[in-house]
């Protein structure tokens, strides 16, 4: 049998869930937007310039479901020392989706100096169309990224618990 309690304490969890998820929700769009570094048009070259030393990640973006980067191969040099710099595979790619658009994970580079660089990508199929994909260079978040997704789980949960119990004990009475 349930007690009235059910509710002094459902119904706030549930509030303070939805609360709380749009909350998270929100700061961490935020923190991904300006994570942005540069971001330039996929073509076969670009300059970049890049202002912060240290890790930078490279991303690809484009529409839902693209295969247009598929075989693609990556090169970024620095413009003053004509160097190339140091890339290499995420070992836990992540992807951020949009409601149209995903950005992806591609390499995790390593910039010795703020400078102007040399992006060239290689691979680049004529028949296929590259109008609506970009290369986007950001800074690391992937660590916040895992936590929030953590907090939108709890939050989420709260919030279909809170909801549930209330559902369940206002069609008991």
């Amino acid at each position: 049998m349930l007690s009235e309690n059910w509710l002094f304490w459902s119904i706030p969890l549930a509030i303070g869930g939805l609360v709380l998820l749009l909350k998270i929700i929100t700061n961490l769009t935020r923190i991904i937007r300006r994570s942005l570094l540069q971001q330039v048009p996929l073509g076969y070259e670009a300059t970049v310039r890049l202002n912060e030393k240290g890790k930078v990640l490279l991303h690809v973006e484009g529409p839902r479901f693209t295969t247009a980067f598929w075989g693609l191969k990556y090169e970024l040099y620095d413009i003053s020392s004509n160097q190339p710099v140091k890339m290499r595979r995420n070992l836990f790619p992540m992807q951020s989706s949009g409601m149209s658009s995903v950005r992806m994970l591609q390499r995790v580079l390593q910039i010795d100096r703020p400078d102007e660089y040399i992006f060239r990508v290689h691979g680049l199929k004529s028949n296929k169309d590259y109008k609506n994909c970009s290369i986007v260079f950001t800074r690391p978040y992937g660590l916040v990224a895992i936590l929030h997704t953590l907090g939108i789980l709890f939050a989420g949960g709260c919030l279909i618990f809170g909801i549930v119990m209330s559902g369940i004990y206002l069609s008991r009475t």
